[in-house]
């Protein structure tokens, strides 16, 4: 139910081959870098947490998937993460473009340092990515999120608390830092009452790093 420190960490690389991973009785992830670069640059098209609820430590899952095959990835009951940087690079891809499904249905909270820290979909991704139920976020949780990635359209629904004055990340001096820095991403969405928080941000005139995108207050 629980893998800790260094649990798995490195243990199927690229002289493995894989199809399909699944950890079905896994709810938390708690120990540091448990999951550190386990599947980098393998064969591994699918990743499935179905029971995971919690992220909480140090780089968690950092590089996890790094420069593999993965073309899928689900977290159907994942609530919070709260881990710092414990997506480093996870999905990030420095040849292919092969991630087209990733959701977080159930996320609700995300609030450690840095969580998405050096690109997680890196040249990954493609259409609308939702977050229907994501109502926290902390001061710099979602820094990088949407680095270089492919996604189109980005959904908040439901977020209504939001912590520190740059969440989406600095100044065009840090641009490497923004969320959105991604010439693939035309829309972006969030709630109408938060249109006034949301753009009294630092950065929001650069749409941090989304120069192609909209801007939208319509959820």
């Amino acid at each position: 139910k629980d893998i800790g420190t260094s649990g798995l960490e490195g243990n199927f690389h690229s002289s493995q081959i894989i199809n399909t991973v699944t950890f079905p009785d896994c709810e938390n992830l708690s120990g540091q870098s448990c999951l550190y670069s386990c599947f980098q640059a393998s064969s591994i098209k699918e990743l499935s947490f179905p029971n995971l609820v919690n992220i909480t430590n140090y780089n968690s899952l950092n590089m996890i998937c790094y420069d593999s095959s993965i073309s899928k990835i689900s977290f159907p009951k994942l609530r919070n993460i709260s881990g710092n940087n414990c997506f480093y690079a996870a999905f990030y891809s420095s040849y292919n473009t092969t991630l087209t499904e990733v959701s977080f249905p159930e996320l609700e909270e995300i609030t450690g340092d840095k969580c998405f820290w050096g690109g997680c979909f890196s040249n990954q991704g493609s259409g609308d990515f939702i977050f229907p139920k994501l109502r926290k976020i902390g001061a710099t949780s979602m820094w990088e999120f949407f680095r270089r990635s492919q996604f189109v359209k980005i959904y908040f629904p439901q977020l209504t608390e939001i912590e520190g004055t740059s969440p989406f990340g600095l100044n065009s001096s840090y641009n490497d830092k923004y969320t959105f820095d991604s010439t693939y991403i035309k829309e972006i969405h969030f709630r109408k009452d938060m249109e006034n928080i949301i753009s009294s941000f630092v950065g929001y005139s650069s749409k941090w790093g989304a120069t192609k995108a909209t801007i939208y207050f319509d959820l």
